[in-house]
């Protein structure tokens, strides 16, 4: 409490103090309104320092998102990191962009605005991007690439070779598991065991591929002590399967199977570095040797597929330089 007989007090004290009062945020557009993929739309993100008085160092703001989708890309086009004096209103710049396999439909990007100064405060808003279908002939990878709904993954009977198919459901039992997919690409199902055991014992000694060693991983012996929607959609997806999965699915290939590469992908065996390997039946044994593989078109997906990069630049060019075309 403050008292004064002077009559210009109030305003003495407010410049002489540092008066904290909520911060105003607001975000132009509202929302995007429908927009076809590709298209980028920018959002102004506005907030205002309301304190009063005599605040020196201001107060500094920091805008992030607290989501992540891939499929849709937010790049800021000004600083994340500014600094208002009291009164005074700054903008973050935002650019949104959805690819061709964003989900149509909106999609509300959710994101913080940290305050800090004396009196820290948190802010949350969103920015709101419509996206409409893709037009004319496309291959969503989400949907048609890389299956993830659970109806299909976790299918009851098609990923457990010990199910028992209720009365009436002509599903297989396992075939979407490893083991039926060793037994099609076998020179016979008995091989299967001996073909599984062969494959993972590549990871126990050091293998030279295109003039690139790929180090041992001994953690690998732990598997090699021994061989290892609905019901419409899935029953479709089994017979799609068969086609390019299934025995003779090629006649005249090797193993009668239309399997071109097998590869693995796995951080498991050292947890300091993920690592790609491409598998081939050879043509004199009928088993899987590890060969070179084309990073060249796979490199260049992934950060379509997953937002970033999984390698550094270096090892991307030398994954280029060394693979591609080979």
């Amino acid at each position: 409490m403050f008292v004064s007989t002077q009559t210009d007090a109030r305003d003495q004290i407010i410049s002489q103090a540092c008066i904290a009062h909520a911060s105003l945020l607001a975000v132009t557009p509202v929302t995007s309104g429908p927009v076809a993929p590709g298209t980028t739309v920018h959002y102004d993100v506005s907030v205002t320092d309301n304190d009063v008085g005599a605040c020196p160092n201001g107060k500094s703001y920091e805008m992030f998102f607290d989501s992540f989708d891939s499929s849709i890309s937010t790049v800021f086009v000004t600083d994340q990191f500014q600094i208002a004096q009291p009164g005074q209103t700054l903008t973050f710049g935002i650019d949104v962009t959805g690819n061709e396999d964003a989900t149509e439909g909106e999609h509300d990007l959710s994101f913080v605005v940290d305050g800090f100064s004396s009196n820290s405060e948190t802010l949350f808003g969103q920015l709101v991007y419509v996206l409409t279908p893709p037009s004319g002939c496309f291959v969503s990878t989400r949907k048609e690439l890389m299956i993830t709904s659970t109806s299909v993954v976790d299918d009851p009977v098609r990923t457990a070779a010990s199910a028992v198919p209720a009365p009436g459901v002509t599903a297989t039992p396992g075939v979407w598991t490893l083991g039926h997919l060793m037994r099609e690409l076998a020179p016979t199902p008995e091989d299967a065991p001996a073909m599984t055991l062969q494959l993972f014992q590549h990871w126990l000694s050091d293998q030279t591929v295109n003039g690139f060693t790929f180090s041992a991983r001994p953690r690998i012996s732990r598997w090699c002590s021994t061989p290892g929607p609905r019901q419409e959609y899935n029953a479709a997806l089994e017979e799609i399967t068969k086609r390019f999965a299934g025995r003779n699915a090629q006649p005249g290939a090797v193993n009668g199977s239309a399997l071109d590469e097998l590869r693995t992908n796995e951080i498991a065996l050292f947890p300091q570095q993920w690592e790609l390997r491409g598998f081939a039946l050879s043509a004199a044994t009928g088993f899987l040797d590890q060969v070179a593989t084309d990073l060249g078109r796979t490199v260049a997906a992934w950060p379509s597929l997953f937002g970033h990069h999984l390698l550094a630049p270096d090892r991307l060019d030398k994954l280029h330089s060394g693979f591609n075309g080979t």
